[in-house]
């Protein structure tokens, strides 16, 4: 219920490229509309053969820290998304990543960590509530996607964060931050710094983690319904930082934290290289430095992709374990000396 707070890969460039436009080429779309004014389509990637053999090649780089926990009975289960009230920039229509919108760059960066680990991938585009900010829509496709029976897990990344340590899976970065069977909700800390009032001692929004059911229902319901049932909450509607301000007043303080409320570090998952505090040491939030974007992450996936050439080529000959049956070995031939 809600109360009242006191407010006091480029080697493999073209194959990766195919894959991850094809992801949403080949994908089935699918539609649903919220109560109200609000209305949403969401693309939506399925595991496919090609899919699996492009995750099964992505094993021969394990993560530096692999959890044996489960947090879902599935890898398809967990729903990877973004939202936004505009539409993202075809890959196609430009050869040059630094031309791409920076909102684009995320979103099939993250698809590419998302189909990596096989999981299940949602681009939602909202639409604009009357009455307030733009931002307040991606809090009713959350809302919806934690009540979707086929998404255990959703994870939400804001427009311009993205996995900083790719080779991490989930399941790893949620057992290094404890979030357990009774936690509904993770997100980290802002800045311990802020010019906003508003948002001293705040809790972050760009990456949030939630498990479906009841609880994390409850909390989405009560940052949707916190401006039409508290005069306080009102002004959030159109005020930095918006649900992130409702969130942290009059939603927050009433949750447990450490139990159904996990949260981490700033330097973790929020802010990035050049932030004093939040250097976005597994998720970056950009924030401030949204034209680092498409150059940063890229050259992710640059080492990323080289570190798995190094884990396939011997300096010869390209070697494939058996079990890969998708890629062929490439005979690689040797320059002839002079």
């Amino acid at each position: 219920m809600l109360h009242r707070a006191n407010v006091a890969p480029f080697a493999l460039g073209a194959a990766v490229a195919f894959i991850l436009s094809a992801a949403f080429q080949w994908a089935p779309s699918s539609s649903f509309s919220f109560p109200g004014p609000h209305s949403t389509s969401v693309g939506q990637t399925t595991i496919s053969k090609p899919l699996d053999g492009f995750r099964e090649a992505w094993t021969l780089l394990g993560s530096p820290e692999p959890s044996t926990k489960r947090f879902a009975s599935s890898p398809s289960r967990v729903c990877i998304m973004a939202a936004d009230t505009r539409p993202i920039t075809p890959v196609n229509s430009s050869t040059i990543p630094s031309e791409l919108d920076f909102r684009t760059f995320a979103v099939y960066h993250n698809l590419w960590w998302a189909l990596r680990h096989g999981y299940n991938y949602r681009m939602v585009h909202t639409e604009r509530i009357a009455g307030y900010s733009p931002i307040w829509s991606k809090t009713h496709a959350i809302r919806k996607l934690v009540s979707d029976p086929t998404c255990e897990l959703v994870v939400f990344f804001d427009s311009d964060a993205y996995v900083t340590q790719p080779s991490y899976s989930l399941y790893d970065l949620l057992d290094r931050w404890n979030f357990h069977e009774r936690a509904a909700m993770l997100l980290s800390m802002d800045q311990p710094f802020h010019p906003m009032p508003q948002n001293q001692n705040a809790t972050n929004t760009g990456f949030m983690v939630f498990r479906s059911g009841a609880k994390a229902i409850q909390i989405l319901d009560d940052i949707l319904a916190c401006p039409e049932k508290i005069p306080e909450c009102a002004q959030w509607k159109t005020i930095e930082k918006y649900e992130q301000t409702a969130f942290n007043l009059f939603v927050r303080p009433h949750l447990v934290e450490g139990e159904e409320l996990i949260i981490i570090p700033c330097d973790d998952a929020n802010g990035n290289f050049k932030n004093q505090w939040c250097h976005g040491k597994f998720v970056t939030h950009a924030w401030h430095a949204l034209e680092t974007v498409n150059e940063r992450a890229a050259a992710i996936m640059i080492k990323e992709t080289f570190a798995w050439l190094s884990q396939v080529f011997d300096g010869e000959r390209v070697t494939i374990k058996p079990e890969l049956p998708v890629i062929s070995a490439v005979p690689v031939v040797a320059e002839q000396r002079r």
